[in-house]
């Protein structure tokens, strides 16, 4: 009589080469995961940062356009123009605008974050500037930006 011995199942160091191989597997697709993340970081948060940082600048750069005079106190101002007086300042980490004394409107969208907001005043003999930098901070999902904007302008009626 003839005894076959057939095995069944995997051996010890199969088994072995397969979980490598799994292991390997699950890091590629982490590492995947990884880089899609980042992807996502540049092609959508950091476009929309710069729209807002620009939005906000542009703005900025406007009222104090309009004014004849400024006053420079820690991260506000206040620009007193022809006809009014406009503050913009930095509140609860967003930047507000109050025109003549009114009720204080957002500059920035929700979902953005302003940590720093910095104004200082040029006087030359024949007009006056101001200069001003402002960290902006964007998050949604989990992916955040932060980059600082600058802008100047001159105060139109200071050389008038």
């Amino acid at each position: 009589m003839i005894i076959k011995n057939r095995q069944k199942g995997f051996t010890l160091v199969e088994t072995l080469i397969y979980i490598a191989g799994l292991v390997v597997l699950l890091a590629v697709i982490t590492w995947l995961i990884y880089m899609v993340y980042g992807w996502y970081r540049n092609a959508i948060v950091i476009p929309r940062t710069d729209r807002a940082g620009m939005s906000v600048t542009d703005q900025i750069v406007r009222e104090i356009w309009k004014g004849q005079t400024a006053v420079v106190n820690s991260g506000a101002i206040s620009i007193t123009g022809v006809s009014e007086t406009n503050v913009i300042a930095l509140n609860n980490s967003r930047i507000t605008l109050s025109k003549n004394g009114g009720t204080a409107q957002y500059l920035t969208p929700q979902g953005v974050t302003v940590t720093r907001l910095y104004f200082k005043e040029i006087d030359t003999p024949i007009s006056s500037a101001v200069r001003f930098e402002m960290d902006i901070t964007y998050v949604i999902k989990n992916a955040s930006s932060t980059k600082t904007y600058t802008g100047l302008a001159i105060l139109r009626n200071s050389y008038e």
